[in-house]
Formats: C-alpha cells, structure tokens, sequence
C-alpha cells in the first residue's frame, strides 16, 4: 500500500497513477456529492472502495511495526452520500497471538471516521469533506469468510452518525 516504498517506487506509482487517471470513464466522479444530488450518469466515487496505494503521510504512518498494539488491516471507504466515512480495520498483533482474552485469529476493531461530503460542478474531480462522529466496532470473520459487527459496546461504541453504513 506504500508504506515501505522507495522514492523510486513512489514516483513510479504516481507516474502510473496520472496516466491510469486520463482514462477515467468519468468526467465529474463528485458528481453523486453535488447539492442537487447531480445527475449521477457515467462513474462517480459513490461506493465501497479498499485502498490499493498511497504516499499520504497520515495513512502511511499509520503502520507501526512488529510491536504495535494492533496490526493494520484493511482500509477503505464507503461512499454513500451525502456521507463519506473512512474505515481502517484494526487486527490482533502476531505477538499477541497466545495471550487470554486476545479474541480470535479473525478479531477486529473497524474504526471509522464519518464526514459529511459535497461537491460542486465547479471542481468536479473534488470533494470537501466535514467531520461529523467517530464510531469504533468489533466484528470477526465466520468460517465463511463473511464479516459480523459485534455492536455490543452500546450498539457502537459512540453510536456515531456512520452507524447506518455497514
């Protein structure tokens, strides 16, 4: 995801980056963000989306190393508008792996920063983002595979305004 990458490889990705970026089918993604709610034709950011890359220092520091607290899983963000809320998945640490009430191989805390977005036909490619709660939740992995929230912590542990998006 770029936290350990070279400048080299970080300049090579933006340069991938900016090419992949002028083919986009979309020539307002914002658009789902607009006052009037646009006209949502063609491609917007509207979705669920994982983070594949970034050289953003606060989401690259965000991995501590081998003696963390907690190992960093996904990140990602569910766009369901007017909201945007940015979740990081929190793992249990290799190093905590036989210690009593540690919770499974599959435990996780979802972290998730909710913001209200708008946008407007002015900067199409751009959204402004307004903070409005933080919600913390434990989930698990099934045998399946499938995520199950475990909103016991008060339903949420801040019941914040993201508690609607799954």
């Amino acid at each position: 995801r770029g936290f350990s990458a070279s400048k080299k490889d970080r300049d090579e990705a933006r340069r991938i980056i900016d090419q992949l970026s002028k083919l986009s089918p979309s020539v307002e993604p914002a658009s789902s963000y607009y006052e009037n709610g646009g006209t949502n034709e063609g491609v917007t950011v509207a979705g669920q989306w994982t983070l594949i890359y970034t050289d953003a220092p606060d989401i690259t520091t965000l991995d501590a190393g081998p003696f963390s607290a907690a190992k960093l899983g996904r990140i990602g963000q569910d766009c369901n508008p007017p909201y945007i809320k940015n979740v990081i998945e929190w793992r249990k640490p290799d190093w905590a792996a036989s210690l009593p009430f540690s919770g499974s191989e599959s435990s996780k805390v979802l972290q998730k920063v909710c913001c209200e977005a708008s946008a407007s036909p002015d900067k199409p490619q751009s959204v402004d983002l307004k903070l409005l709660g933080l919600e913390i939740q434990g989930a698990y992995d099934d045998e399946g595979g499938e995520s199950n929230d475990r909103r016991g912590l008060g339903e949420s542990l801040l019941n914040g305004p993201a508690f609607f998006f799954n």
